[in-house]
């Protein structure tokens, strides 16, 4: 049975007890792991962009080498015409390539963002004559020569490189 007296009102009146909402306690928990969590995810989206960026400027640096080592394979080398590409060079480090007869020592590897940041590489060929025991048997008096390309080129301060070698005899050469 209810009882029938009347219920206190104003200031007498029991305070209710709560039972839905939330306490400052968990709003200030759950901002600070959703901080933790935003934070996360930026390092995460920054370091991929980064990466990515040294990813196109790889991929660039890569299509100029094999570039110039398709061209070393494709032009004409006898004994009566030896392309400047294919001439042996003396120097261990290589020397520094013009492509096109360029007047710059360096290049332009790739353009990022809007234009602002260039990033330019100096690209070297080095070119030797295999040595005897490097050739197959059967071509032991052939002038066969290694080619190789390679481009320097720094980002964010650290200096990556990017090379490709490939071999070339004389097309006019019986074995």
């Amino acid at each position: 049975m209810r009882s029938s007296l009347p219920q206190p009102s104003g200031f007498l009146r029991q305070p209710l007890l709560r039972t839905g909402g939330f306490s400052m306690l968990e709003v200030i928990a759950s901002m600070v792991i959703t901080v933790i969590v935003a934070s996360a995810v930026i390092a995460t989206l920054l370091n991929s962009q980064t990466f990515a960026a040294r990813t196109r400027l790889m991929t660039n640096a890569r299509l100029i080498v094999q570039r110039n080592v398709e061209t070393a394979l494709g032009i004409a080398f006898t004994s009566v015409s030896q392309p400047d590409m294919l001439k042996k060079t003396e120097n261990a480090n290589g020397e520094i390539f013009r492509e096109n007869g360029g007047q710059s020592d360096t290049m332009t590897v790739a353009i990022t963002g809007d234009g602002d940041t260039v990033v330019e590489g100096t690209l070297r060929r080095i070119v030797t004559e295999l040595r005897d025991d490097e050739k197959p048997a059967d071509a032991r008096t052939a002038a066969i020569r290694r080619v190789v390309f390679r481009i320097d080129y720094q980002y964010l301060g650290r200096d990556y490189s990017y090379e490709l070698s490939t071999i070339r005899a004389q097309d006019d050469q019986t074995m």
